[in-house]
């Protein structure tokens, strides 16, 4: 299984070295952040997530020790156990 890319948008994000995401609980793999540090992207898992529901955002520059959380920034629904 490959990870999903999911591309978080914004501005003055920290290089590829610094990057560190989390998807509520879940740290997310860093797959690239743009030149310009308007953008990142992620690897969701193929597997999913342990919690569903809305998820906080958390971009943190592991340099610095800034970080920025957007409240209920994804919403993941699991397909696991539905009906089709």
């Amino acid at each position: 299984d490959q990870d999903f890319p999911v591309t978080i948008f914004g501005v003055n994000f920290p290089s590829i070295d610094n990057a560190f995401v989390l998807f509520g609980n879940t740290r997310m793999a860093v797959l690239s952040v743009s030149p310009n540090g308007t953008s990142i992207t992620v690897g969701f898992p193929a597997g999913g997530l342990p919690a569903t529901g809305p998820l906080n955002i958390t971009v943190r520059d592991q340099s610095t020790g800034q970080q920025d959380v957007l409240l209920n920034g994804f919403n993941y629904t699991s397909s696991v156990g539905r009906s089709k």
